[in-house]
């Protein structure tokens, strides 16, 4: 089960021999909500998601995609 650890989501035994699983809250300045967690979490990926910043504050679209427990843009 993945909990809200605070700055991240985890596993309920984060840390413990059995699970070392996170997902960040913030990705590129943007906050991501439990919804587009689920969908990392169950399909591997989420919908297009809006306000990604690059670093010089431009904001663009993207979807997230979770592979090898790696997080990553898909701009396909």
């Amino acid at each position: 089960m993945i909990v809200d650890k605070g700055k991240f989501y985890g596993c309920t035994n984060y840390k413990s021999e059995k699970c070392s699983f996170t997902l960040p809250k913030r990705w590129a300045s943007k906050t991501l909500g439990k919804t587009a967690i689920k969908a990392l979490i169950t399909k591997g990926k989420t919908n297009s998601l809006k306000g990604f910043k690059k670093k010089n504050g431009d904001t663009f679209e993207a979807k997230l995609k979770l592979e090898n427990n790696k997080l990553s843009f898909d701009f396909s």
